[in-house]
């Protein structure tokens, strides 16, 4: 017995088994309507990005809350008033005015550089402030507060630092 008369047995086999396709032609049609409706659905449906995103989970919903939160709060409270290099009353009251910040897009419109020279530094010192915190306090505030998922966080917090480098 040869090896082209095992194979020839093997696919007569498969054959016998697969009821559903009767020659071989008609299998390659079905996989190609299967193809085509493919590819259909992934041309219909354009992919539009606004900001830029990070992982979609239900856990990510507030961790730029609680990062830009814990931000607001130190430097309401003084803890950055050596790293402030703008008018420090202009300052303050533009993170008073700024102080709820929802998501990570409304984080971003604040750290991204501004046409206006006086709210460019003004983002400038905030931009700073945000990367000393992220870079230097965060793991520390992460282990030491009440978080559950520490590691969520820290892989979220890589993400952001990816999104600095870029700004």
């Amino acid at each position: 017995m040869s090896v082209t008369q095992s194979l020839e047995d093997n696919l007569t086999i498969l054959n016998k088994n697969n009821d559903s396709c009767d020659t071989p032609i008609t299998c390659q049609r079905r996989i190609n309507w299967k193809v085509e409706m493919r590819k259909m659905v992934l041309t219909k449906l354009p992919i539009k990005k606004t900001a830029p995103r990070l992982n979609k989970s239900i856990k990510s919903k507030n961790i730029p809350k609680n990062i830009s939160k814990v931000i607001t709060q130190q430097i309401l409270k003084g803890y950055y008033n050596d790293l402030i290099q703008c008018n420090l009353k202009t300052f303050i009251s533009f993170i008073k005015k700024n102080k709820n910040i929802l998501n990570l897009p409304s984080l971003l419109r604040l750290i991204k550089p501004h046409k206006n020279p006086e709210v460019n530094s003004l983002h400038q010192c905030f931009r700073k402030i945000c990367w000393y915190f992220i870079n230097k306090q965060y793991v520390n505030y992460v282990f030491n507060s009440k978080i559950k998922d520490p590691q969520w966080h820290l892989q979220y917090r890589n993400a952001i630092l990816k999104i600095f480098r870029n700004i």
